[in-house]
């Protein structure tokens, strides 16, 4: 037989493994873009590749929808990155996080652990001559301050 310490019942271990595991499992890679801009077309070429997984539902939009961020991060986890351990990446491709840059990366950095994530920005044109207009380049920026 195993024995805890009083202090340290069985369900408090139990939640820290939950969180751990959990924390193995988060989206540490992101596709940003526009509409339009190609993050399909990227994602299904990524989900073909055998390191890297992505949901069935390519846009989760959990960390822009206040609705599914209110359901919480294991939620959002369970619903969106099951059996998907064995991936070196695991991918969030939800241009909404594009605009709503501020509330997302503030709700990125606290939510998931900042180590190994990658963000990739599709920014597209739609030829040289008539160029795309500029996708709010200071929110990308912004993004970035923070992550």
């Amino acid at each position: 037989d195993i024995t805890y310490p009083t202090r340290f019942p069985m369900l408090i271990i139990l939640a820290k493994l939950k969180r751990f595991i959990m924390n193995v499992i988060h989206p540490n890679l992101f596709i940003l873009g526009a509409a339009k801009s190609g993050t399909t077309t990227l994602a299904d070429a990524l989900r073909q590749h055998s390191s890297i997984f992505l949901p069935l539902i390519k846009e989760p939009t959990f960390f822009s929808s206040d609705f599914s961020y209110n359901q919480g991060l294991d939620w959002y986890l369970s619903k969106s990155y099951t059996n998907s351990e064995s991936y070196l990446y695991r991918c969030d491709a939800s241009p909404s996080y594009l605009y709503f840059s501020k509330k997302v990366a503030s709700r990125i950095k606290s939510d998931i652990s900042n180590k190994g994530l990658k963000f990739i920005l599709v920014k597209c044109g739609l030829d040289e001559e008539t160029p795309r207009p500029p996708i709010e380049e200071v929110k990308v920026s912004r993004f970035n301050d923070f992550i």
